[in-house]
């Protein structure tokens, strides 16, 4: 079973999530997809101002998604929401 990593980039303060990134690695097992989430949300919010961070209330969500052949994790987003 392989799966994928979609992170999207979030604001607490006004209640929204950016669009999905969609990591371009495919994981082996759920746990290498989980702390590849966490580190590459660690990443990105020390990419960001600690200003703007905390002003907003910036967060990082991620899901690993099981590949499915023939079905995205972008196409599985739209059809949960």
């Amino acid at each position: 079973m392989k799966f994928i990593l979609v992170l999207k980039v979030c604001y607490a303060l006004v209640q929204f999530c950016g669009p999905p990134i969609e990591s371009s690695i495919i994981y082996d097992s759920w746990y290498e997809c989980g702390v590849a989430g966490y580190n590459h949300a660690a990443k990105i919010l020390e990419t960001l101002p600690r200003e703007q961070v905390n002003g907003t209330k910036t967060f990082v969500k991620f899901q690993c998604f099981e590949k499915l052949e023939g079905l995205t994790p972008s196409n599985k987003i739209e059809k949960d929401a």
